[in-house]
């Protein structure tokens, strides 16, 4: 029986600028996690993303989903 592992991407960035649509970090994390589940054959459940929020705090909704 094969195991498959299922991912929850997580993506934050803490300003405003880097969500500005000519770079986006916010896409490019996401880029970059989806690729890695790909190459090890993972499943993602779903994608959460924290734009303009602080990791000086764990009081984001993303976060808290």
């Amino acid at each position: 029986m094969t195991k498959t592992t299922i991912c929850g991407l997580y993506t934050r960035v803490s300003s405003r600028n880097q969500l500005e649509p000519e770079y986006n970090s916010l896409e490019t994390q996401k880029e970059r996690l989806e690729a890695y589940c790909k190459a090890q054959d993972y499943g993602i459940y779903r994608v959460y993303e924290d734009g303009a929020y602080s990791g000086d705090s764990l009081d984001r909704p993303a976060l808290k989903q």
